[in-house]
């Protein structure tokens, strides 16, 4: 049976003595001041699986947030935060959870959301802006799991559309929505074929009660019966581009294997509710890797996925 968990987010500040081991937790305080204009009507999202069995995990971590904070625009001094952003990573095991605490980036820009510590060693944790208000985090646990597997979600209130009252003039404020962003992994190789579906379909229910939502992550697409189980599952795929485009590939090259090479992660949305718009996801992080003398070691088996949402 699922299992759904109220999680706190948070943001880790060192004490005066800086020692890691004694960073505190605190609830982040709401940036959202009750005016829907301060609101975002884009977010950038980033997905990444970070690989938990290579060796240098902490470095491997620190690798992976630098390429994103190098494809994430600069704060200026008009805009001191970073962009409206999300970045859900899976396979975060409990040292390169260590990293994304200590990562200067993260700690300067983003509060945490995760379901830590985890059964099986690793797990997913979604890195939100403090451009963004989060009204809501939960964890979902998948009862088909053998694998500890769950899904990560955050609500995130957005901008609708700003409009104008014709008649007179008088601008109205913007409406709200409530944008539902999951973070997942599901059931991994062949003997998770029947609980795939059966989790990204209850990842689905929590999405259509949002009304605007998307998931993001590792699917594990790698059965004839994984291709179509997002339709049933009644999401779209945000790559329209099709099964045999190599430009969607996200898997299989660091290193090659005896497997071929395939698009295991995906971006799935409800596409059923009108005025939400997710870009066509762009591949990232091809040939990012640690240490010296080079090439050095693979930042992750993985490449990563961008997209963007926007409600229009």
């Amino acid at each position: 049976m699922d299992r759904l968990w109220q999680l706190n987010y948070y943001l880790s500040i060192p004490n005066e003595r800086q020692y890691r081991d004694q960073w505190y937790c605190y609830q982040l305080p709401s940036p959202f001041n009750g005016d829907p204009r301060s609101l975002p009507s884009s977010i950038r999202l980033y997905t990444w699986n970070v690989d938990f069995q290579s060796p240098e995990p902490f470095a491997r971590m620190t690798r992976v947030l630098d390429h994103i904070q190098y494809l994430t625009p600069s704060p200026t001094q008009t805009e001191p935060l970073p962009p409206p952003c999300c970045v859900l990573l899976q396979e975060v095991s409990v040292d390169a959870f260590m990293a994304i605490e200590a990562h200067p980036w993260v700690r300067a820009h983003f509060s945490i959301v995760s379901a830590e510590p985890w059964s099986v060693g690793y797990g997913v944790v979604t890195l939100v802006s403090r451009r963004l208000w989060i009204a809501r985090g939960q964890s979902l646990s998948f009862g088909s799991s053998r694998q500890g597997r769950t899904a990560l979600i955050v609500d995130i209130p957005m901008q609708v559309n700003y409009r104008r009252e014709e008649a007179n003039s008088i601008e109205k404020p913007p409406e709200v929505a409530v944008m539902r962003i999951a973070n997942t992994h599901l059931e991994s190789l062949p003997e998770g074929a029947v609980a795939r579906p059966l989790q990204l379909n209850a990842v689905a229910q929590f999405l259509y009660e949002a009304g605007y939502g998307v998931v993001c992550g590792d699917m594990n697409v790698i059965g004839p019966g994984d291709a179509d189980m997002h339709t049933r599952a009644g999401l779209s795929d945000a790559w329209k581009r099709g099964e045999w485009d190599d430009n969607g590939v996200t898997w299989g090259y660091q290193p090659p294997t005896q497997y071929p090479p395939a698009r295991l992660d995906r971006v799935f949305y409800v596409s059923r509710t009108t005025g939400l718009q997710v870009d066509e996801p762009e591949v990232i992080g091809k040939d990012v890797r640690i240490g010296n003398p080079a090439p050095g070691l693979w930042a992750s088996d993985h490449f990563g996925l961008t997209t963007t949402l926007t409600i229009v």
